[in-house]
């Protein structure tokens, strides 16, 4: 509810102008009634067997158990629900393409309104004021770049895109747009979320907290404006669409609610983004990143599954460098390849930004705490524009921030306890998954886990143990990653590779061997690696400093063997000691 707010204060928290002007919502009203009894009259028809009806519920927030719906977020005091509601709809979308309903996706609605908007009909703040019409117009065309480049606030303002903005956009190549209420049901059943506008009056803002909203005359109040919202689903039984608002998650049913048809103006017209969809955010590329000989390499595999058999180095050549190598880790974020290796216990970073080169090495200002006079061990997670860094030193883990202003944090956190627990680790492993950096590391030979919260503390040590089936013996070395918002763990045991998942709810799952059927496979690998892209588990393994390479599929079925990735490249060190991948 909004009770308290002053009707310039509600008018802030709306935006959506229709073509010929605010009266043009009386209309939009009447063409939904209107719409709303021929769908009545095409639903008596269909009963008659005349044509097939699309399914009576579709929610997307709930699809086989998964939601393909962003978060809830807060437009607050500016009228730019249009740019909110499109945004919407284009995060959807890029999940659904990516078949990744757990996608971390976040875009800028800051750059959406306040970059593209002005040459597009975009009222300034704090009035604000739009369309569906112009705002999808204006992202075919420009894009979308990401929340983390142009952060939103709800103040008029010159747009403030990152300078790497261009590398980072999220583009479509068609949108599209429907009339009629059984229309847009196919369209959300078959295809995505849409984008809806309707007439906002006083009983649903300032009274509004759950159930089915609908419209009366005699009790509704007065019209305050036009909104604009993203439409997730419907439910015949209940005779409503199901939106998600801008209002913040504290507003309605957790931020969304549920609108009668016909009612408001709501389903007058829907906009869906039908087109292809191309973002950094969908991973196709494995990144492989290799220290041997003292050098670090790089190749990588694309989505059609061709390697870049030449390899290239980043230490000859690459400004900064600092000598020999004997560790690497390696981590994507949007559009960059972040490096971390090992020189005489001293840490190293470079990068890589799409479409340039790498950048120069360096060292954190951040000095080695007391009592440690190198690392011995290292990984790296990122988590969004910062570069989580995990480093061991005499059995303890700890922890480094690399922030996105390129700063480094000045002090390392320890992150394992200075008494108790599992005893010393012996290697680690991270990786980001959802907002969130796990960690595992190896103590005694079996993997323990912990978490860093949004807060900066670390969840108590928990060893990770399968929920069924045996476990393996001592294991001697791991990896880490996120597949789909699912940890994963690949761990070499007695030199031999195994996979175990844990589910979205928590559940740990089984141990998995990862066989081969090609008697030319090794029988034992010293270091192993993995890596998610495109719901694809990757994973790379070290034998006799050579690399092989399987994965598993989408559909959750393993190559049949180990393919002999080393054997293809060219430039690659003689012998590989350490490879990460990303």
């Amino acid at each position: 509810m909004h009770v308290g707010m002053s009707r310039l204060q509600a008018r802030s928290r709306l935006g959506a102008i229709p073509p010929g002007g605010p009266a043009a919502l009386q209309q939009r009203e009447e063409a939904a009634r209107a719409g709303l009894a021929a769908a009545d009259a095409g639903a008596a028809d269909r009963a008659g067997g005349q044509a097939a009806a699309p399914p009576a519920k579709f929610d997307w927030r709930n699809v086989s158990g998964a939601s393909y719906v962003s978060p809830v977020v807060d437009q607050a005091g500016c009228g730019s629900c249009v740019a909110f509601g499109a945004t919407a709809v284009l995060e959807s979308m890029v999940r659904i393409a990516a078949k990744e309903p757990a996608l971390r996706v976040d875009l800028s609605e800051a750059y959406v309104y306040f970059c593209l908007g002005p040459d597009h009909g975009a009222i300034p703040c704090p009035d604000g004021g739009w369309w569906p019409d112009d705002a999808l117009a204006a992202m075919h065309h420009g894009g979308v770049t990401d929340e983390l480049n142009y952060r939103y606030s709800d103040v008029d303002q010159p747009c403030r895109r990152g300078s790497d903005w261009s590398s980072r956009l999220t583009t479509f190549d068609h949108w599209t747009t429907r009339s009629t209420i059984a229309a847009m049901k196919t369209y959300l059943a078959t295809v995505g979320p849409m984008s809806a506008c309707f007439t906002i009056y006083e009983d649903f803002f300032y009274y509004y907290t759950g159930g089915v909203y609908t419209y009366h005359e005699s009790t509704s109040g007065d019209v305050i404006g036009g909104h604009c919202v993203q439409i997730v689903g419907y439910d015949d039984a209940q005779h409503c669409w199901i939106a998600k608002n801008s209002w913040g998650k504290e507003w309605g049913e957790n931020g969304y609610f549920r609108i009668a048809y016909g009612s408001a103006g709501i389903d007058a017209e829907m906009w869906g983004i039908d087109g292809t969809i191309a973002s950094p955010l969908i991973r196709t590329t494995l990144r492989v990143v290799g220290a041997g000989g003292g050098n670090v390499w790089h190749t990588q595999r694309t989505g059609n599954g061709s390697w870049q058999t030449a390899v290239n180095r980043l230490d000859t050549g690459t400004p900064g460098d600092p000598g020999s190598f004997t560790a690497v880790s390696a981590a994507a974020s949007i559009n960059r390849l972040h490096v971390v290796g090992l020189v005489g216990g001293k840490l190293w970073y470079t990068r890589q930004r799409a479409g340039a080169g790498w950048a120069t090495w360096e060292s954190p200002s951040a000095p080695k705490p007391g009592g440690v006079s190198g690392w011995t061990a290292l990984s790296c997670a990122a988590l969004g524009d910062s570069l989580d860094v995990i480093a061991l030193a005499g059995g303890a883990i700890w922890y480094l921030r690399r922030q996105p202003d390129a700063t480094w944090q000045q002090t390392w956190n320890r992150v394992t306890p200075t008494s108790g627990g599992p005893g010393a680790f012996t290697a680690l492993s991270s990786v980001s998954v959802g907002y969130q950096t796990n960690v595992i590391g190896l103590a005694g030979g079996r993997p323990w886990q912990t978490t860093r919260r949004s807060d900066g503390t670390w969840t108590a040590l928990t060893e990770i143990k399968p929920g069924s089936g045996p476990t393996p013996g001592a294991f001697a070395a791991l990896s880490a990653a996120s597949v789909d918002g699912r940890l994963n763990l690949v761990a070499l045991s007695g030199g031999r590779p195994y996979q175990l998942e844990r589910s979205a709810a928590g559940a740990w799952g089984s141990y998995r061997e990862l066989t081969s059927t090609n008697p030319a496979v090794p029988t034992s690998f010293s270091s192993v690696a993995c890596a998610d892209v495109g719901k694809l588990l990757q994973v790379v393994a070290i034998s006799g400093g050579k690399l092989w390479h399987t994965l598993r599929q989408a559909d959750g079925t393993w190559q049949s063997s180990f393919g002999n990735l080393g054997a293809a490249l060219t430039g690659e060190p003689a012998t590989t000691v350490s490879v990460d991948c990303a």
